[in-house]
């Protein structure tokens, strides 16, 4: 990798950490505002939207981690080992 190569990507990197801080300054607000435009209730959007968490950006798009397991299996399997 040459040093032109290198500088490139280094401000290609600056400018992903910028658009991914800015992200999650805002990840709240966000949230919230799809739970308003979309009239999600309380319960749902506490079960579905916020575990929800921002993985990264690459162009355009924004990653978004989901938890591993739907939320009604583990609630039966907790309720299973009481």
């Amino acid at each position: 990798m040459g040093v032109s190569s290198y500088l490139l990507c280094a401000k290609y990197s600056a400018k992903m950490r910028i658009k991914m801080d800015k992200i999650l300054e805002k990840w709240d607000e966000i949230l919230s505002t799809v739970k308003h435009e979309h009239d999600i209730s309380d319960i749902s959007f506490d079960t579905w939207i916020r575990p929800l968490e921002v993985y990264g950006v690459e162009g355009s798009t924004l990653y978004i981690l989901v938890p591993s397991e739907h939320p009604g299996e583990l609630f039966a399997r907790r309720r299973k080992r009481a």
